[in-house]
């Protein structure tokens, strides 16, 4: 168990997905974001954790489909892996 939870959000002015992992689990992060669309597999995608330093990770959600999103962010820190799993709703 994590003391914090990572957080997962979409943000529509930017049109951004913002992913941010605890303090203490980003320094030597590795690890991959697996975005899930429910109602069509086909637009599934698959990107490589990459945070800026602040633990922090933004990905461009203009050309994904508005509605529901499942985000499945897994990473390993210290030798030990780690996931969270968060919807998100996608607005035009």
């Amino acid at each position: 168990p994590l003391a914090a939870q990572p957080v997962v959000t979409f943000e529509p002015g930017p049109q951004v997905i913002v992913i941010t992992l605890p303090a203490g689990q980003t320094q030597g992060a590795t690890g991959s974001i697996h975005l899930y669309r429910p109602s069509d597999a086909r637009l599934d995608r698959n990107v490589p954790l990459a945070l800026n330093e602040e633990g922090i990770q933004r990905l461009d959600a203009r050309d994904l489909r508005g509605g529901l999103w499942k985000v499945r962010v897994q990473w390993q820190v210290g030798g030990k892996d780690y996931f969270v799993d968060q919807p998100v709703i996608v607005t035009l």
